[in-house]
């Protein structure tokens, strides 16, 4: 899902055009340093506790910045814009988390540690003002997996609140505190782990 709104020209008081990247600050979960031009995409690795046992499980998730109608490795910077950059997040698919099959069904949640948030800066990369800071989103993961089978089920799940769409099986709620300047952006919302939204701010 897509997190944090920022543009780079935001650092430079004079507003000129620049690229910006993202990074995090741990690394052991991702990318901590830029890099020009990059990939399609980043991958972090965000260590989540197993509620049914208390093991803890890395997940691997596909991390990308969208610009100008693109999108790209959330650590790269390219040619010089006045876009809006975004956070993109995805669940990768059980071929780089084959530990889901096994919980499929399984009624457990997988959360990072609420100590220890996942903090994103996003920082500007052209002169003047190169690696400037210009704001930073800090997020909390959990993964929940459904107790029954949706297809054996076809009865729909009871709605939470009246603003919440019943979540599909296997749904991955971020609840998330994006932090641009003076405003302070919080919410919970979630995504399902192929990325459609099934509750929305």
């Amino acid at each position: 899902h897509s997190q944090g709104v920022f543009n780079p020209k935001d650092a430079d008081p004079l507003g000129s055009e620049s690229s910006g990247y993202f990074v995090v600050l741990d690394d052991t979960i991702g990318p901590t340093t830029r890099t020009w031009w990059g990939g399609d995409y980043a991958t972090l690795h965000v260590p989540l506790f197993n509620s049914c046992n208390n093991d803890v499980t890395v997940a691997s998730i596909k991390a990308q910045q969208r610009a100008c109608g693109s999108t790209w490795e959330m650590n790269a910077g390219r040619g010089t814009n006045d876009c809006d950059h975004n956070l993109v997040l995805k669940l990768n698919d059980v071929s780089l988390n084959p530990w889901m099959e096994q919980y499929e069904h399984s009624g457990c949640v997988f959360q990072s540690n609420p100590s220890s948030p996942i903090i994103f800066h996003f920082r500007r990369w052209h002169s003047p003002y190169s690696n400037a800071l210009i704001g930073r989103i800090v997020l909390d993961f959990e993964l929940l997996f459904a107790t029954k089978d949706p297809t054996k089920a076809p009865s729909a799940l009871p709605s939470l609140s009246p603003s919440i769409t019943p979540p599909p099986d296997q749904c991955s709620i971020t609840a998330c505190s994006c932090e641009i300047g003076q405003v302070d952006y919080r919410g919970t919302l979630a995504v399902t782990n192929t990325g459609l939204p099934c509750q929305r701010w």
